[in-house]
């Protein structure tokens, strides 16, 4: 291990000294990069980090990425919710559907997302790392070990489990990229309805005609909460929503932004309230009327809901 960090490190200064041109596209140099994975209850948590060392006209840049996402266990779920709730990660991820293997999945996001932009060269293991520092240090013989370069640009995109009951499981994908002018961040959640093997939208637990007072109380909190006094935002529903034992919460993304603070707003609906706007035979009523304490019990001892 010790190994492999001495020799990303004087990859780093040495290719921070390299003053080969590219022209038409930028090189990047790639460290490998594999995926881990950890069982936890329904999910599997699958993490990677990858680098780049990434030149443009002379000049170098490191950049990292870190994936990690949380998949359902094969067999842990039935058969319909595993494969639609992997199919949905796997949309907003890649936008693509098909692809619910959770290693191809990650090598590309890595690869579209990042890596299709530039010519690229793979460095594994010792010996080829050894070997393109000795060709380097040939061509750059003036070298200091004490050069240290942080991330010029970094990127993190992670997909957790956020509460699950016997009836329902809520989860959310955030996705963050940053460079030294801005950063993007997006968060996107969903509400998988295990019994009735769908996602949840509004339609499915909203009384049509408590459809005003519903979005006046996503108003008034997003007011409230955000200190906006003389100007209630106009907001509609975006099915951008999860479920916990706290109540029903909104993402609304930001397009970019400076402070990590502006980049997503969270509106947090109280059960108490919600309560009087759904229908009683909807998973949301039954759940909310299930008793706080049992569902944040539950969730301290990470173990699902029941809903009777």
């Amino acid at each position: 291990m010790m190994v492999e960090v001495k020799c990303r490190n004087i990859l780093l200064i040495i290719i921070a000294l390299t003053c080969i041109k590219v022209s038409a596209e930028a090189q990047v140099y790639i460290t490998e990069h594999k995926t881990s994975k950890t069982t936890k209850t329904a999910f599997s948590e699958y993490e990677t980090t990858f680098t780049t060392y990434r030149q443009e006209d002379g000049e170098i840049f490191v950049d990292e990425f870190i994936v990690d996402m949380e998949l359902p266990e094969s067999g842990a779920l039935d058969e319909v919710s595993e494969k639609a709730i992997r199919e949905k990660i796997s949309s907003i991820v890649i936008g693509d559907v098909k692809e619910t293997n959770p290693n191809n999945l990650i090598d590309r996001y890595i690869s579209e997302k990042y890596l299709s932009k530039y010519s690229t060269q793979k460095i594994t293991g010792n010996n080829e790392c050894n070997d393109f520092i000795t060709e380097n240090k040939s061509k750059n013989p003036m070298l200091s070990d004490e050069m240290h370069w942080e991330p010029s640009h970094y990127g993190i995109i992670t997909g957790k489990l956020i509460f699950h009951t016997n009836s329902f499981i809520s989860y959310s994908i955030i996705e963050k990229s940053c460079n030294a002018m801005t950063c993007i961040r997006k968060e996107t959640a969903f509400v998988y309805d295990i019994i009735n093997k769908r996602f949840l939208s509004e339609n499915d637990f909203l009384i049509p005609e408590k459809d005003n007072d519903y979005l006046e109380l996503i108003r008034s909190t997003m007011t409230r909460n955000q200190k906006l006094i003389y100007n209630k935002p106009d907001v509609n529903y975006n099915s951008n929503f999860y479920i916990d034992e706290y109540g029903i919460t909104y993402v609304f993304n930001a397009d970019k932004y400076l402070d990590e603070n502006d980049a997503t707003i969270h509106v947090m609906l109280n059960p108490k309230y919600v309560r009087q706007m759904v229908k009683t035979e909807s998973i949301v009523y039954k759940f909310f009327n299930i008793g706080q304490v049992e569902r944040a019990k539950a969730k301290k001892q990470n173990k699902a809901v029941a809903i009777n």
